[in-house]
């Protein structure tokens, strides 16, 4: 399955938003140069820090901003920061994560569980 780079989309976002490299880049006190790079797939995806800049700057939607955030971290391979704290302040999701993890969960496997924890919490 083919998905989009970070680049490709935060470039889509920046020009939807009518926003230029330069203001982003002069926004988060980068060099245009690093916004094109990012755009092109020559650099990484920003950081957390100035992620949560460039989120503000663009006026990002929650759903744009999860997006955003979401495929910044896979391309870096990593995960969100606020996932990451979130897994270690509670021990039990993670060691749901281990059990889907150690068991080999196909994806059918892991929706059933997610629908049945939807049901539960409604």
């Amino acid at each position: 399955m083919s998905r989009i780079s970070f680049g490709e989309y935060f470039k889509k976002l920046r020009l939807s938003k009518d926003k230029t490299q330069e203001e982003i880049a002069n926004y988060i006190g980068k060099h245009k140069m690093l916004i094109s790079g990012i755009e092109h797939g020559k650099n990484n995806p920003p950081k957390e820090e100035d992620l949560k800049k460039i989120a503000f700057e663009l006026n990002l939607d929650e759903e744009e901003r999860m997006i955003l955030f979401q495929i910044a971290a896979y391309d870096r391979g990593t995960l969100p920061n606020e996932m990451v704290e979130y897994i270690i302040d509670n021990d039990i999701v993670f060691e749901l994560i281990k059990t889907v993890k150690d068991n080999q969960f196909n994806t059918q496997q892991i929706k059933k569980l997610i629908d049945f924890c939807n049901e539960k919490v409604k």
